[in-house]
C-alpha cells in the first residue's frame, strides 16, 4: 500500500513539472499553446486539492512542501504600450468574455483566461494572459467576480461570478 508521504511526493514532483511546462509556454507565447495554460492550471489546482486532502489526514507532511508558488510576471514595457492602445469597446469585450466563461462555482483563473483567450469572437492577437488576469482583478474590484487563493498567480487562484 502506498503511504501518504509517497503520494505527497508524487504530487510535489507533478506540480514542479506543471510549473516548468507553464513557464516554458509563457516564455514562448505561441497562440496555439495558450489554451494549454488553462488546462495545466486546472490540473495544478486538482493536484493541490488532492494534496490538501492528504495533508489534512497527515499534517506532519506539511513540512515536506518545498516548492514555491512562482508569482506571475508583470506586463513588459512593450506589452503595456500595446494594451494601452486597446479601445474601451475591446476592453469591454475582454471583460465580457471573462465573465461569460466564469461560473457561479469556483473555477481556476487560468482556465477562465484560457477559455477567454481562445474565444474567437474577442481574441486580440498580442494581448498576453497576464493582461487578462489584471482584467479579472479589476472585475473583482467592481464586485463582478469573487476570488480566492494566491492573488499573485492565476494558476493558484480561483474565481466565481457574484450573484446579483
Amino acid at each position: 500500500m502506498i503511504k501518504d508521504s509517497e503520494i505527497n511526493q508524487f504530487i510535489i514532483d507533478a506540480q514542479e513539472k506543471i510549473n516548468l511546462a507553464m513557464q516554458s509556454i509563457m516564455l514562448h507565447q505561441k497562440n496555439k499553446q495558450l489554451y494549454n495554460i488553462g488546462l495545466l492550471g486546472e490540473a495544478s489546482g486538482l493536484l493541490t486539492d488532492f494534496q490538501l486532502s492528504i495533508l489534512n489526514r497527515n499534517p506532519s507532511l506539511k513540512s515536506s512542501l518545498h516548492y514555491d508558488i512562482i508569482p506571475d510576471s508583470d506586463l513588459t514595457e512593450e506589452q503595456t504600450k500595446f494594451t494601452n492602445l486597446l479601445t474601451k469597446k475591446q476592453l469591454k469585450e475582454i471583460d465580457n468574455a471573462l465573465l461569460n466563461h466564469s461560473q457561479y462555482t469556483f473555477m481556476k483563473v487560468a482556465r477562465v483566461i484560457g477559455d477567454a483567450i481562445m474565444d474567437k469572437k474577442v481574441h486580440i492577437k498580442g494581448v498576453p494572459d497576464i493582461f487578462y488576469f489584471k482584467r479579472i482583478l479589476l472585475l473583482v474590484e467592481r464586485n463582478k467576480l469573487e476570488i480566492k487563493g494566491n492573488l499573485k498567480s492565476m494558476r493558484n487562484s480561483e474565481i466565481r461570478l457574484i450573484k446579483d
